[in-house]
């Protein structure tokens, strides 16, 4: 299981390679070609050749190289695969896969990767997957879903597609209300599977409060990363999701509290008015992974 930095997953259009080169320079953490959404039916077949050129070529640095194929059950799907693995050529780390609905439609998916992958000898396993989470059965489906392939790396909730299959009314400047239900199931999902959790973009790409405000409920939720569309958003998510100095300080004290309390013989501590215990330790676990400073304490 691959846990790779995903705090912003930027996706741009596959069709245009300049766009993927300004994205590879971009701060984002994870840059996904696309070639479903953000592709005109038009565009969609000379896209694969421009996603798999930009896979093979660009200076990707220590972005893994992905791409969104078209669902698995368009007509569309394998002929995604095939031509952009196969023009990649070892070059793809993780394909997004839209709209799933079922464990069948992911063991699909992992047999027909399983199979371009030995025709084109590329290390067995060695491309992950990430799902979105945007329909009613899948988020029903979820934890089936999140522990039905040891290719799959994290969860994504694609809000919009959701709150169409749902026939729920959509707001751009309120996407919590009215939807806490899909995002608690994902997250949790993902922490039943062992992979991450990615939560939806904020549309509104040009208000920076309201970005700021989402990225921070979804990281308190328990979210590893968020969906972006828009430069603009990478370093207001980046940032929420990114502990601060002070939150990496109170964690080391509270860990550091707690092995002193072990040392005496006790099990728990008061801290500043708080009860500190093993629960309290793993959630400052949480903080410092995070935060690329965590190591095993206990």
């Amino acid at each position: 299981m691959k846990h790779r930095p995903r705090r912003t997953e930027l996706t741009t259009p596959g069709h245009s390679l300049e766009m993927i080169q300004k994205a590879c320079a971009s701060a984002a953490d994870l840059v996904i070609c696309d070639l479903e959404d953000a592709c005109a039916m038009s565009q969609k077949t000379a896209a694969r050749a421009v996603v798999a050129r930009a896979l093979a070529t660009l200076d990707w640095g220590s972005k893994p190289r992905v791409f969104r194929a078209n669902g698995v059950v368009t007509s569309l799907f394998k002929h995604d695969l095939e031509e952009v693995i196969e023009g990649a050529r070892g070059a793809v780390d993780a394909v997004v896969i839209p709209k799933i609905r079922s464990i069948d439609e992911v063991r699909d998916a992992d047999d027909y990767i399983l199979h371009l992958e030995e025709q084109y000898e590329i290390p067995t396993g060695s491309i992950g997957l990430e799902l979105l989470i945007e329909t009613a059965d899948a988020v029903e489906n979820a934890v089936a879903i999140a522990k039905s392939s040891p290719r799959i790396e994290s969860l994504i909730f694609g809000v919009a597609d959701y709150a169409a299959d749902i026939g729920a009314s959509f707001d751009p400047a309120d996407m919590w209300t009215d939807l806490l239900y899909p995002r608690q199931r994902i997250v949790n999902a993902a922490r039943s599977a062992g992979i991450q959790a990615i939560d939806a973009v904020s549309f509104l790409f040009k208000n920076n409060d309201l970005t700021k405000t989402d990225a921070e409920r979804a990281r308190k939720l328990g979210f590893d990363g968020k969906w972006v569309v828009h430069p603009a958003q990478i370093a207001i998510v980046n940032t929420a999701f990114t502990p601060s100095e002070a939150e990496i300080a109170r964690a080391k004290k509270i860990i550091e509290a707690w092995r002193s309390a072990g040392e005496r013989g006790l099990g728990a501590v008061a801290m500043d008015n708080e009860m500190i215990d093993l629960a309290s330790v793993r959630v400052c676990e949480r903080v410092l992974e995070r935060a690329g400073e965590y190591e095993d304490l206990r």
